[in-house]
């Protein structure tokens, strides 16, 4: 938490306040409380998506010297995903998470990393995609220019840094960090005897287009599912929506949700998209940030455990190699 990151939470905080203060807490607190209790039933619906956004990460295992099966990829799959909902990550501290919890069971480093890597070019690429037919979608039925403008913007961004992460991956990412000298060594360590290998793995991966294909449709699939959360919420909170209408609020939230990466967990950013995008489609704009705070339920009840798991996990292993091979004291 450096003084950048300190920074943009506080806006994200204080974007948040003024979308609560904007539509009223009482509004919001009041939707919250039409759900009630079945809100707790949104962390167990998102199960199901996790379960094939885990199946995209360990399908890139296939075929390697030592595979990936789903249950054991599970926790650091959803430990992953848990960062990037809730800790100050850029969202990309969840695959660097990963392909630690990866190498202590085993795992070569160059295997783990290259994998979290082509997993996330490829969770990018299905975010262009359902973007785009998000936007398909609101400008058949609504007609407002600026807001086209404006998604299209941001698809044509988007569609930038996948474009770039591709090229940057078959030129050779980790030659190039190796090159920037002590610039990234804090990150990466020494890559100098070592890029060929993590870069080889790379190519090795998007050469097996099978598996790529299928960790591209599984995040697909997992994108999808997500959308049966806002329906299930909209109905919870007593503003129900048709599917057309959970799609495009999911599709162009997410995006949202990815455009403000400096923003911690996408504190304000989630909620006031959220709230713009209700306007558009005829909702209130209280329903919608309510509907975004069911979000925020369901990213605390699952995440939270996780990470509570991972962090004894981790403080078990680091007091054990402090206490040296007798583990004495």
């Amino acid at each position: 938490m450096n003084r950048k990151v300190w920074i943009t939470l506080l806006i994200g905080i204080f974007l948040f306040c003024g979308v609560l203060a904007w539509q009223g807490v009482g509004a919001v607190m009041a939707g919250l409380k039409e759900a009630g209790w079945k809100v707790l039933l949104l962390p167990l619906y998102s199960l199901i998506p996790l379960f094939f956004a885990v199946m995209a990460w360990s399908t890139l295992f296939k075929g390697k010297e030592k595979e990936l099966p789903v249950r054991k990829a599970f926790f650091p799959g959803v430990v992953g995903l848990a960062i990037n909902w809730l800790l100050p990550s850029a969202q990309v501290g969840g695959e660097v998470a990963r392909a630690h919890l990866n190498v202590q069971a085993g795992y070569s480093a160059h295997q783990a990393v290259a994998a979290g890597m082509v997993d996330k070019t490829m969770q990018l690429l299905t975010q262009v995609l359902f973007t785009v037919v998000g936007l398909i979608l609101i400008l058949l039925e609504y007609s407002g220019g600026s807001v086209a403008v404006g998604i299209t913007a941001g698809i044509i961004c988007f569609s930038g840094v996948v474009a770039a992460l591709f090229w940057v991956q078959n030129r050779g990412v980790f030659q190039l960090l190796a090159k920037s000298g002590n610039k990234f060594r804090s990150i990466t360590g020494d890559l100098s005897d070592q890029h060929e290998l993590y870069d080889g793995e790379v190519r090795s991966l998007y050469a097996n287009t099978a598996a790529v294909i299928r960790c591209g449709v599984f995040r697909m699939i997992f994108r999808i599912l997500m959308v049966g959360e806002v329906w299930l919420a909209m109905h919870f909170i007593g503003h129900p929506v048709g599917l057309k209408e959970a799609l495009i609020l999911e599709s162009l939230a997410q995006a949202i949700r990815v455009g403000a990466f400096f923003i911690p967990a996408g504190v304000g950013a989630q909620e006031g998209g959220l709230a713009v995008l209700g306007v558009i489609l005829g909702l209130t704009p209280e329903a919608c940030v309510t509907l975004a705070l069911c979000k925020r339920v369901r990213e605390l009840m699952v995440g939270v455990p996780f990470l509570l798991v991972w962090q004894s996990q981790q403080g078990k292993r680091i007091l054990k190699k402090v206490a040296g091979p007798k583990g004495a004291d």
